[in-house]
């Protein structure tokens, strides 16, 4: 199965529905605390969640062993490979859950925890305006990480960003996706993309 640069249909996975109110940590929901995590998750061609780590979390008790477990239930939407193809992934997101009122012991906390760029470009001659702006792309990688083609993942991105940031994507190897029977597969992979000004 090919991974062209043509990638009309390169896609993520769509998690959108993955987590609902039916997910929130119950005793997270029953003491109306807030939380988050930023996972890394690697999805099969069929949409199930073959793994997720915990990066990060914030807020009250094990919050990102417990959203792991949530997301565990749902099938998602496979990723998408250029042809259309339905295809391995492994994204990192940030999901957090807040509590009705606003005011919670971890607020501060949560607020602070966010999702790190996975590659940050620094250009001559950017705008100030756009200083430490970024792009989400899609990316679809061989089985050895290198990247073969890119799309931005938003449709209001702003297109230059999102051209530069697949233009800089392009150049890096990812680390390989290497199934637990040792097995390298080819992938596609969300990057976020940080812009920092040249001195």
């Amino acid at each position: 199965m090919p991974l062209t640069l043509f990638a009309a249909a390169l896609a993520g996975p769509s998690l959108g529905a993955a987590l609902d109110a039916g997910s929130y940590p119950l005793a997270t929901l029953t003491n109306r605390h807030a939380g988050a995590a930023v996972l890394t998750l690697v999805y099969d061609p069929q949409g199930r969640l073959g793994s997720c780590a915990v990066e990060a979390e914030a807020g009250s008790g094990a919050f990102g062993a417990t959203t792991c477990a949530a997301l565990r239930r749902p099938v998602v939407e496979p990723a998408r490979l250029a042809d259309g193809a339905p295809a391995w992934s492994r994204v990192r997101v940030l999901v957090r859950f807040f509590a009705n009122d606003g005011h919670d012991a971890y607020e501060a906390e949560i607020a602070r925890l966010g999702r790190t760029p996975d590659l940050e470009l620094t250009a001559r001659g950017l705008p100030a305006r756009l200083e430490g702006s970024g792009a989400e792309v899609a990316v679809a990688a061989d089985v050895d990480g290198r990247v073969q083609g890119c799309v931005p993942v938003a449709a209001g991105a702003n297109p230059d960003l999102a051209r530069a940031a697949c233009a800089g994507g392009a150049t890096m190897a990812l680390p390989p996706l290497v199934l637990a029977d040792g097995r390298k597969v080819p992938f596609v992979s969300t990057l976020l993309v940080k812009f920092v000004r040249a001195p």
